[in-house]
């Protein structure tokens, strides 16, 4: 399991392991500027201070205390990382989101909205349907049609 928290502003890694101490006493697995990832008890955490803009405000969770992505910056962060790694988990995050009203079209424009042209929508597609790399063998008949369908549906 992990957890990937991102911030607009530059990552403040001695701020951070103060307020959440458990990060401290982890495994450092990354520590780069602007990146911090830990390993506690099997779950990791990364943190990144990045300056990419959001394209749909954060919701709040329901108890109040945390703001998280919207969907459809989850969607439009998924499409890009698809470029960069092959793996299920990303996947089956990209069918939820479709599943939950986030159309692939949506992702994209958010994608280009957020990484400008360092982000190839060709290719994002491309990837959407193209099972071979990493292990993605091992995604469900179901959900590669799925994602096949809405790459399909697409214009």
């Amino acid at each position: 399991m992990d957890f990937d928290f991102f911030g607009p502003s530059p990552l403040k890694k001695e701020k951070l392991c103060e307020a959440l101490p458990f990060i401290a006493d982890g495994t450092v697995i990354q520590d780069e500027i602007n990146t911090l990832t830990t390993l506690v008890s099997s779950v990791k955490f990364s943190f990144f201070g990045v300056g990419i803009k959001s394209v749909s405000p954060p919701d709040l969770t329901d108890d109040g205390i945390a703001l998280v992505a919207s969907p459809l910056d989850l969607m439009a962060f998924k499409l890009k990382v698809i470029l960069q790694r092959a793996e299920t988990k990303d996947y089956y995050d990209i069918a939820a989101l479709i599943d939950h009203g986030i159309s692939i079209k949506e992702g994209i424009k958010g994608a280009q909205a957020m990484f400008g042209k360092t982000f190839q929508p060709m290719e994002s597609l491309e990837a959407l349907t193209y099972f071979e790399d990493g292990d993605l063998a091992t995604l469900d008949l179901d959900t590669k049609t799925r994602l096949k369908a809405s790459v399909e549906n697409f214009s």
